[in-house]
């Protein structure tokens, strides 16, 4: 079995804070920042790092077994409401759709063919987070460590 190259080095790092970004996670972010999804100049390398951090458990079966990188889990939302004393209000809807991105990305490329465009990938991913309305959500911080999600 070949693993893909992206995952490769996801799979031989030591440290969980030196995982790389996927290059197309970062092509995605740019590409939902160039729609108005997300803010132009912000990083979301932890959003994606928090994502993938099953990798180096599970490896490129991430997706399936992890439950940080399944968008009906609660994990991730709840992790974006203990940042309310680091990052503000804005920012964190910021991150929310940064992550709705990447759990879209993931979906589109486990369906697509193997040799499919990046630009036809991230529309393919594009029009799934607009028809599941994850372009517009808004994240509000909640004081009881219950997430309020609102789309």
């Amino acid at each position: 079995m070949f693993l893909k190259k992206e995952y490769l080095s996801y799979l031989f790092l030591r440290r969980k804070k030196d995982l790389p970004l996927g290059p197309k996670h970062k092509k995605f972010d740019r590409y939902l920042a160039e729609r108005g999804v997300l803010f132009p100049n912000a990083s979301y390398e932890k959003v994606h790092e928090f994502i993938d951090r099953g990798v180096k458990k599970y490896g490129p079966n991430h997706r399936e077994k992890d439950d940080y990188h399944n968008a009906d889990e609660h994990a991730f939302r709840d992790w974006l409401n203990g940042k309310s004393n680091i990052i503000k209000q804005d920012m964190v809807t910021d991150w929310l759709r940064a992550g709705y991105g990447h759990y879209c990305l993931d979906d589109a490329e486990r369906r697509s063919p193997k040799n499919i465009s990046d630009d036809k990938l991230f529309d393919s991913a594009y029009r799934s987070m607009c028809q599941k309305g994850w372009d517009r959500a808004k994240f509000y911080f909640s004081k009881y460590s219950i997430y309020k999600y609102v789309r």
